[in-house]
């Protein structure tokens, strides 16, 4: 009998091993899963996060690249403003120096210093379009029309020194031949008294061939050859003056048929 009991004992025993190992195995399967759980919802957490801060640094990094536009634009502006003063003051230099100019008639400096000015106004309306630009694309595209207004400024100052020269000269071109209309008159005056004028006559075509070839090189915007024409002319009218003089205290001639018969009484 107790050998019986001892083999039941020891049946119970091995039947009740399985369904421990059964109930451990449920145990231990629920904590897995919790575990498995928490820590997906870790891992999508720590993404989210990551996620976060990419999408801050990618915004951070659009406000640094548009704060560095910003101040390009800012620099290219005060560049350009500074560029545009200097061109400004170059033009107001010529209408100070203009305006004092003796050799060029009131109308002449009214003329060439309202050029100067309507060069001045297109420079002022750029410095104002640029600074009420509000990006670096508009910055662009009016720094491109400062680049030809300054190329264009240059060729505008050529011309107005051009235009100076010319003036000059067409002025003294002008009381040359107010010179020479003056011993024409005085010419005609000598030759209606008897006085011979035929050398006087030659020198004085010579010197209106002169003045006409100055007048030419002034309407052809050729400074050298007016230059140097227009002081051909001064030397031509110079020593015409002087040979007017001399012929002028000298006697006139006598008709030697007139002579005749005085002698003979």
């Amino acid at each position: 009998m107790k050998k019986f009991l001892s083999i039941l004992a020891i049946v119970g025993v091995f039947v009740a091993l399985p369904v421990l190992a059964v109930e451990s195995a449920e145990d231990n399967t629920q904590p897995t899963t919790r575990t498995t759980t928490k820590t997906r919802t870790s891992y999508e957490d720590t993404a989210n996060g990551i996620k976060e801060r990419v999408q801050d640094l990618k915004q951070e990094r659009e406000e640094t690249k548009e704060q560095k536009r910003e101040e390009i634009g800012e620099a290219t502006k005060k560049v350009a403003t500074k560029r545009i003063d200097i061109i400004i003051k170059r033009y107001q230099s010529i209408q100070n120096r203009v305006s004092k100019m003796t050799v060029l008639t009131e109308e002449q400096k009214t003329s060439i210093n309202a050029k100067i000015a309507t060069e001045i106004n297109k420079l002022n309306a750029l410095k104002t379009e640029l600074n009420s630009a509000t990006d670096i694309a508009q910055v662009k595209v009016i720094m491109e029309k400062v680049k030809l207004q300054v190329r264009a400024s240059k060729l505008v100052v050529k011309e107005i020194v051009l235009d100076i020269h010319l003036n000059h000269y067409a002025n003294i071109h002008s009381r040359l031949t107010t010179v020479y209309d003056k011993l024409s008159s005085t010419i005609n005056t000598l030759k209606s008294e008897g006085k011979d004028t035929t050398k006087l006559e030659a020198d004085l075509a010579v010197v209106k061939a002169t003045l006409d070839n100055a007048k030419k090189a002034i309407d052809e915007k050729n400074l050298g050859s007016a230059k140097v024409t227009l002081l051909e002319a001064k030397k031509q009218l110079v020593k015409l003056n002087k040979d007017i003089k001399v012929v002028a205290d000298s006697f006139p001639e006598r008709d030697s048929a007139a002579e005749t018969p005085e002698t003979n009484q």
